[in-house]
């Protein structure tokens, strides 16, 4: 029964891999000694990578920090996926018989890349991702982001840059509002609210307002609504013309 389990396995694979891999995903899965850095998440960071020995799991883990940044592309695919439950279920059965495939993880992508971002030192453009993460209606994986969002503000040694704030912010206001509304509706006393609390925790770490050099990457937004926004909160600081001016040539340039 199992040679025939495997073999149905291995033959879903072969047809289906065209259909089974996560879109896009190509272009950032490069090879890192001789598997693709897919591969080495996988066994480094999944449930299924568990059962390999753990010298294996360990030199896995080691690669993927000495990746460091380049592999946020990656894991930020992953960080957005929205895997099928099926897709999963059937992974996880062929790598209990020992068939590893990268088409078909035996566990949620979403999962695996929060806990690759618990041991990179620099994840912090994934924060505002992370804090997305943690309205997932998967409560793991709404877990594992809030973990990873707690663990990358404890390597907050000085202040995000402007960028990272400017898309951080909205993030952590829609991720509360969202949060919040489900515990109003919801009658079971035992919904987690780990990921809410760590939200407010790093919404109280950022300033009361954001500063000037973040409302100046709002000029550069491409919803005009929020670059009126920003124009207007800087102008009333008495900042406009000084920050606003090489956005607007540029803008009137392209």
């Amino acid at each position: 029964m199992r040679v025939v389990f495997l073999a149905l396995g291995i033959l879903l694979i072969i047809l289906t891999a065209p259909l089974l891999l996560l879109p896009d995903s190509s272009s950032f899965d490069k090879e890192y000694s001789g598997k693709r850095l897919s591969e080495h998440l996988l066994i480094a960071y999944s449930s299924g990578g568990a059962k390999t020995n753990w010298d294996g799991i360990n030199s896995r883990q080691i690669l993927v920090t000495e990746v460091g940044t380049n592999s946020l592309p990656l894991i930020s695919h992953w960080l957005q996926a929205k895997t099928p439950r099926w897709k999963v279920g059937v992974g996880k059965k062929l790598w209990n018989f020992g068939v590893h495939t990268t088409q078909l993880p035996p566990e949620e992508p979403e999962v695996i890349a929060c806990r690759a971002i618990m041991h990179l030192q620099a994840a912090a453009p994934l924060v505002p991702l992370l804090a997305a993460a943690c309205t997932n209606s998967n409560q793991e994986v709404a877990q594992w982001a809030g973990m990873g969002l707690f663990y990358q503000t404890t390597l907050w040694h000085q202040e995000l840059s402007p960028e990272i704030e400017y898309r951080l912010r909205p993030a952590l206001e829609n991720s509360i509002k969202v949060l919040e509304a489900r515990l109003s509706q919801s009658s079971n006393t035992n919904v987690p609210q780990e990921p809410l609390v760590t939200l407010k925790n790093v919404q109280r770490r950022l300033a009361h307002k954001p500063s000037s050099e973040v409302l100046a990457i709002g000029l550069k937004d491409a919803d005009p609504e929020a670059q009126s926004r920003n124009l207007r909160l800087l102008s009333r600081r008495g900042e406009c013309y000084g920050r606003a001016e090489p956005v607007l040539i540029a803008h009137l340039k392209s």
